[in-house]
């Protein structure tokens, strides 16, 4: 069974969308931005189980993408990333 990525963080800026997905650095993403605010935005991406090699490009990807994310707008991450059962 895979594994789904969720990383919640907060961003001030809003996007034209509430929702995009996207490749970046050979790993696909959905980002999510929440309308009303009420929850943290999230960043999701879909892990296949006992494939270390995706696992350790995931992570850092969207490591990467976050702290680009936080130059250009007031990001903040939540209770820190985790891998979840799909």
């Amino acid at each position: 069974m895979p594994y789904l990525m969720h990383i919640a963080f907060d961003n001030s800026r809003r996007l034209p969308r509430h929702i995009y997905y996207f490749e970046y650095a050979g790993v696909r993403f959905k980002l999510i931005q929440n309308e009303a605010r009420k929850w943290s935005d999230v960043l999701l991406t879909i892990i296949p189980e006992n494939d270390s090699s995706a696992e350790q490009r995931a992570y850092p990807a969207a490591g990467e993408l976050l702290s680009a994310l936080s130059w250009k707008s007031r990001l903040a991450l939540r209770s820190g990333m985790k891998a979840e059962w799909a």
